[in-house]
């Protein structure tokens, strides 16, 4: 029984990833969501740019995971959290490995 299970979640596995070979594509307002976020890591996280944040963070943006608490959960929060991690590491450097984009939403491995 266990086997057959296993033997299932493999074949399953293997047929979405051939799913997705065969052409799965993002609306053009997915791809909008995904250069936002690419570009937030590279201006924004590598470079230090805290400017874009202006540029790529809604006004009415509410964050659900700050490291600092105290920080306000908004566009003001985001700034100064990346401005804490960027004095504890100015040379941190973030590479986008895969994005995965659904709607408004948009999550990166990196």
């Amino acid at each position: 029984m266990f086997r057959c299970k296993r033997s299932l979640a493999v074949l399953c596995a293997v047929l979405g990833l051939g799913v997705l070979a065969l052409g799965f594509s993002n609306t053009p307002e997915e791809e909008k969501n995904i250069a936002a976020l690419k570009r937030f890591y590279t201006e924004v996280m590598n470079k230090g740019n805290m400017k874009a944040i202006d540029e790529l963070v809604a006004d009415n943006f509410v964050e659900h995971y700050l490291p600092d608490p105290s920080l306000p959960p908004n566009k003001a929060g985001v700034t100064q959290s990346m401005t804490m991690f960027r004095a504890a590491f100015p040379d941190m450097q973030i590479t986008v490995e895969d994005v995965i984009a659904k709607g408004d939403k948009v999550w990166a491995y990196t």
